[in-house]
């Protein structure tokens, strides 16, 4: 694995063994969690024998996400490059649960953001993106014919009622430099655009930055990978 890193952990609903968790999240010494208690958990299935006082945690959850002091510890971690764990009690990170703005200020500090999602690669890549996870639509493939495809892609943005949704795209492999050159063409400078890259596989790459930023980088090389792409006012 890259350092440092961001692991988006998710939780089952039922027992899971240890063998589920990668042995890596046992060196993990910061934790977001929406509550001590779920973490106390989840280092007793992992772990196994630790002490709370060991750890470095952050509560995160729907009474406190707008605290600034929160942002300002994750912000502190961020700095010091250190490997940092995020989980929901129940379900998958950022996904119709608090973490998103959290994933987004690990991508402006380029950490290697890492669903540990094999579920679905959907729904790893909007875990890792920091977009919108309460609202969001899965478009599956796009019209192939670029007029139409265009069509699409700017009424989305455009439309009143959904445009402040997380738009979910894939594509065929040898397609995908293709789409994303277009998605950086047609859509605002400000709208974000996302990326997850190999999901579930231990070449996963994730990275979301605004269309002027994407513009004024080297893009990564997504040929013939298997790829998400996510956008969105965030």
């Amino acid at each position: 694995m890259s350092f440092p890193a961001l692991y988006l952990i998710p939780r089952h609903i039922g027992e899971v063994s240890v063998q589920n968790y990668p042995s890596f999240l046992k060196d993990v010494k910061c934790f977001v969690c929406e509550s001590e208690k779920g973490l106390r958990n989840f280092l007793l299935n992992v772990v196994g024998h630790f002490k709370m006082e060991d750890y470095e945690i952050l509560v995160y959850n729907e009474h406190n996400v707008n605290a600034v002091e929160n942002k300002l510890v994750f912000q502190k971690w961020l700095e010091s490059k250190v490997n940092i764990g995020m989980m929901s009690d129940v379900g998958v990170p950022a996904v119709a649960d608090p973490g998103k703005d959290l994933v987004m200020l690990a991508h402006r500090y380029e950490y290697h953001v890492i669903p540990l999602v094999h579920e679905s690669s959907i729904i790893a890549a909007l875990c890792a993106s920091g977009l919108n996870g309460q609202k969001f639509m899965f478009h599956g493939y796009p019209p192939i014919d670029r007029i139409k495809l265009k069509k699409l892609i700017q009424s989305l943005v455009h439309h009143k009622d959904i445009k402040k949704y997380t738009h979910i795209f894939i594509e065929a492999p040898y397609r995908n430099q293709q789409l994303f050159q277009n998605l950086l063409t047609w859509l605002p400078d400000e709208i974000y655009i996302s990326i997850t890259v190999e999901a579930g596989t231990a070449n996963t790459f994730s990275r979301t930055r605004q269309v002027i930023e994407w513009k004024n980088t080297s893009l990564p090389s997504i040929n013939k990978k298997r790829v998400v792409f996510l956008f969105s006012y965030a």
